[in-house]
């Protein structure tokens, strides 16, 4: 890696989290760009206003891998369908770790509380957006998620794990919240805290639409990524 990125004449990252990795390998920071890719703001739209609903839905599509966490967020779930009995939780995708998350859920008897959407085309997946209260996404590692992006710009409140790259996006009591890594105690809390302030979440929805309009527009991103390299090809 430090052999290809020291005899690289550009690099383009989706995180500064990344693009400061690649400079500590060698990359010259001078030739570097962070580009988060961006989504379609067209299909990701804000939901249309509906009348207050029952109940309080959590929604996660991050594969069922180790990286990404869904086994704290199941953790989680459970503390909170104990107090909360209205409470539901949309998991989609699926991976290596099914079987764990299935374990938890099961174990502490809160599975019937659980929707399992499976694998969703690009097409259908606003709906899934649109029917939850708060996006989680509890990933130890990740760049700029896209579906983080997408949940921003579904105008849907964030609720993600504290690593670097998140941090890029969602900031406290603007337009969503953090919690600790891996620590599904305290994503408990910040859940049962939303609940218990969701009244604000419109207002925070509102702030996650704006974050996506200003930095992921994949139309925008894409002319100004475009230029860049037009630049580049120039200068050769």
């Amino acid at each position: 890696t430090k052999y290809t990125l020291r005899r690289s004449n550009f690099f383009t990252s989706d995180a500064n989290v990344t693009k400061d990795k690649a400079v500590a390998y060698g990359m010259d920071s001078e030739k570097t760009i962070v580009f988060p890719w961006g989504v379609d703001l067209e299909h990701f739209s804000k939901k249309e206003e509906r009348g207050k609903k029952e109940g309080f839905i959590l929604f996660c599509n991050r594969s069922w891998e180790a990286r990404y966490g869904v086994d704290v967020l199941a953790r989680a779930f459970v503390k909170v369908a104990r107090q909360h009995e209205d409470i539901r939780l949309i998991l989609l995708n699926g991976g290596s770790q099914g079987a764990n998350i299935r374990r938890i859920l099961q174990s502490g008897g809160v599975e019937e509380y659980v929707t399992f959407g499976g694998q969703i085309s690009q097409t259908d997946l606003p709906r899934w957006y649109h029917m939850a209260d708060l996006y989680i996404s509890p990933s130890h590692v990740d760049g700029s998620s896209v579906s983080l992006m997408e949940a921003l710009a579904c105008g849907l409140p964030c609720l993600v794990s504290d690593i670097p790259a998140n941090k890029e996006w969602v900031f406290e009591d603007e337009n969503g919240w953090l919690f600790r890594d891996g620590d599904a105690d305290h994503l408990a809390e910040k859940i049962l805290a939303a609940i218990r302030q969701r009244e604000k979440l419109p207002g925070v929805g509102e702030s996650a639409r704006k974050s996506a309009e200003m930095r992921a527009d994949w139309k925008k991103n894409a002319e100004a990524l475009m230029k860049v390299y037009e630049t580049i090809i120039k200068k050769k």
